[in-house]
């Protein structure tokens, strides 16, 4: 195509474009305001010298010392004032935090000229306790080097170092006061914090958490998702596009258990299709929590009410477009202050975990406000120091990483992540999980050791009884790889710690298989009188029996949920009468108390009172049976659907009748709690389409007359998009991110 030509594709693929810019500055009008969240400060430490000897340079050729102001945000060493220019020196540097700051780093000697990326120092520079600044000293050294050149017949040291600048992206001035707890009462349990909160069924989506807005997420991003803790997508976990946090079962937020508020503030009610009943708290310091899918009993109000951290305001429930009982808790930023949380949905939503990479958040760049750290409880989910020659012992959580000397030759940079509990096949962890990196202070990963260093992992605080003791070791897992390999394990019961010894990297578990691993198995009876056509002539009575195996190790049935003519789940306690007639299904599963979830079944059948005048004929009982399937999935959370209203067990619907019974099964619940996030290859998606309808997953109701104008404007903006995409075939999929 020569230039200055226009294919119509080509030019529709402008076109979108333009409509997509349009609709991005419509919806987060304060991604421009996003850049400014964060103040980019920088120091010139020294600029670019040159050193000659006489005949030689000391060993230490320059050294500067500087204090600076410091309480969050990311340090950089740059040759540039914006922190992306490489650092050139000769021969070898070093980095030190003096007191009250520690941490140290220094790049080996080589003898040689040097140009190295720009160094991230806050992660091993730290400040001192209750201490708002940072001492920082930055030297370098020749060593024994010989690096001479002749000058009049003699021969004299030189060493050249470039320009060097202290660069803060300094994020402090909008970093809220850590204040929210978890919603549920782990403690109660015998959990600890960090065991509860990461006990994760459904992550909030750092790329596209869109769930709540009825827009979608490019192609390419929808089965998977990017957690807080890193840049890149991850297919394993659940589930894409997720708005919040879903906690169940596992993190013992089981059926009825009361939800408690996650800070003070004033609570209001708020019911839609997809939320089921929600509590909405406004801190009053520009953050609202939500809690999702409540039961409609327990509710700290039906309007609003003033509550405290801590205090009950609901129940865990599965109303509304929920498949498992569950609690879905998401936090907003109200970013334009005007005290109206709705025009925040989406960008306004954050992760109270915050955004641990030292790579940019993908949500933020798109518009979304930053993530910081909200839980009042110490983050103590990460660490990062200096690995150097000496050795090294760290400790986080449950784990001890011991490093022997010359495990490493030079200063390394090792980082540990608390990451949440994992299935593999059969094998369940014990608690979380870490993964473990350590680098070069050059950006390349070192996978090896010189020499083997221990793992300790204490197990003695968690509840290890409903596992097979003989099957618990501790498990390995390399950088991209799904494969768990079990590593040469001493299991002291006595003192409760697990001990290996290797030589790698990266993920690292004690696991072991479960005692019960089995789903139950429920089946239901229908009884009543039915015609020649199979329709029932009579009231049905519906009566769902549940069975847990293997019956020698197992706890019970924890619960069985049902949910007639698709209305909210409900829990199973006594048979049901269905009068009205039509046509009728009902869907039903049980979940043990070891969180072992069956697939759902669905019955179908038709009451028809018209053929009344016939002679009813008597029917044995319908039986609707699944095999146990032994390994749950997760939990997906709302999503807007169809409408969907509370039902009480005796139902009067209408509906046009057909003529048989029909019995479906193997329809899979994607959405119940799992023991364990289960890792796959391909993850499932959610079993419900986003709608467009912005009071679906909001907070209130509101009065069309006063909800924002954005809905209007982007209907007409879709009206240009529809029209567009038949000229333009199928470029609008290609580019709706």
């Amino acid at each position: 195509m020569k230039t200055g030509d226009c294919s119509l594709t080509l030019c529709n693929v402008m076109v979108y474009n333009i409509i997509i810019i349009l609709i991005c500055i419509i919806i987060f009008p304060a991604h421009i305001q996003a850049a400014q969240a964060v103040n980019i400060k920088s120091i010139l430490l020294h600029e670019a010298k040159h050193f000659q000897g006489n005949p030689r340079l000391s060993n230490a050729y320059f050294n500067t010392n500087i204090q600076i102001p410091y309480t969050a945000g990311k340090l950089v060493l740059s040759s540039t004032p914006d922190g992306t220019g490489s650092v050139t020196f000769f021969n070898s540097m070093h980095i030190y935090g003096t007191y009250p700051s520690g941490g140290y780093f220094e790049y080996a000697g080589n003898c040689a000229d040097r140009e190295i990326p720009p160094i991230i120092i806050s992660k091993f520079i730290t400040t001192g306790q209750s201490v708002g600044y940072i001492n920082l000293s930055v030297g370098y050294r020749k060593e024994r080097c010989g690096h001479a050149t002749k000058i009049d017949g003699k021969y004299y040291d030189y060493a050249d170092i470039g320009n060097l600048y202290l660069v803060h992206f300094d994020d402090s001035a909008d970093v809220p006061v850590p204040f929210l707890r978890l919603p549920w009462d782990y403690e109660t349990a015998g959990l600890s914090f960090q065991d509860a909160a990461l006990r994760i069924n459904s992550y909030f989506d750092h790329e596209y958490p869109l769930l709540s807005s009825g827009l979608s997420e490019p192609i390419e991003a929808l089965k998977s998702v990017v957690p807080y803790s890193s840049s890149n997508r991850d297919q394993r976990i659940f589930y894409s596009s997720h708005d919040g946090y879903d906690w169940g079962a596992p993190a013992e937020a089981r059926l009825g258990d009361p939800v408690l508020a996650a800070a003070d503030g004033v609570a209001t009610y708020s019911y839609g299709t997809a939320q089921g009943n929600a509590i909405l708290i406004n801190h009053g310091n520009g953050y609202q929590t939500r809690y999702y899918h409540l039961l409609p009993d327990g509710l700290i109000t039906k309007t609003s009410a003033q509550v405290t951290q801590g205090q009950q305001i609901g129940l865990v429930g599965s109303t509304g477009n929920s498949d498992g009982p569950h609690i879905h808790f998401m936090v907003i930023k109200d970013k334009n202050g005007d005290g109206n949380f709705e025009d925040n949905i989406p960008d306004g939503l954050v992760d109270p975990f915050g955004w641990r990479s030292f790579e940019p958040d993908p949500w933020e760049e798109y518009g979304g406000p930053p993530s910081y750290y909200l839980w009042g409880e110490k983050n103590s989910f990460y660490t990062s120091s200096t690995l150097g020659a000496g050795g090294k012992k760290v400790f986080l959580n449950k784990y001890t990483l011991d490093f022997p000397q010359n495990a490493v030759l030079a200063d390394t940079i090792l980082e540990v992540q608390l990451q949440p509990p994992e299935q593999s096949n059969n094998l369940y962890s014990v608690g979380n999980i870490i993964r473990a990196t350590v680098e070069d202070g050059l950006e390349q990963q070192i996978s090896t050791f010189n020499k083997l260093w221990n793992l300790f992992i204490k197990f003695n605080s968690i509840d290890i009884e409903r596992f097979d003791l003989a099957s618990l070791s501790i498990y390995s897992r390399t950088e991209g790889s799904d494969v768990w390999l079990m590593e040469e394990t001493i299991m002291d019961f006595v003192t409760g710690q697990g001990h290996t010894s290797v030589d790698h990297m990266t993920e690292f578990a004690l696991m072991g298989e479960k005692l019960d691993a089995v789903a139950p198995v429920t089946t239901s009876d229908i009884s009543g009188s039915t015609d020649i056509n199979g329709a029932y002539t009579s009231e049905v009575k519906l009566t769902i029996t549940t069975s847990d195996q293997p019956t020698k190790h197992s706890l019970g049935i924890a619960y069985t949920l049902y949910t007639l003519n698709e209305a909210d789940w409900e829990e199973y306690l006594t048979p049901i009468t269905v009068y009205d007639q039509g046509t009728h299904s009902i869907m039903y599963f049980s979940q043990d108390n070891d969180h072992n979830k069956e697939a759902a079944k669905t019955l179908a059948f038709t009451i028809d009172y018209s053929s009344l005048t016939s002679t009813p004929i008597p029917t044995p009982s319908l039986t609707a049976t699944l095999t146990p399937t032994p390994f749950p999935s997760p939990t997906p959370t709302s999503t807007p659907t169809s409408i969907s209203t509370p039902t009480p067990s005796l139902i009067v619907l209408s509906a046009t009748p057909t003529p048989t019974v029909k019995l479906i099964h193997n329809k899979r619940l994607t959405s119940f709690p799992s023991p364990t996030i289960t890792h796959m290859k391909k993850r499932p998606s959610p079993t419900h389409q986003a709608t467009i309808n912005p009071q679906i997953l909001g907070a209130q109701h509101t009065n069309p007359k006063d909800a924002n104008q954005f809905w209007p404007l982007l209907k007409t903006l879709l009206g240009i998009l529809v029209p567009s995409s038949v000229l333009g075939g199928g470029a609008w999929w290609k580019l709706r991110k």
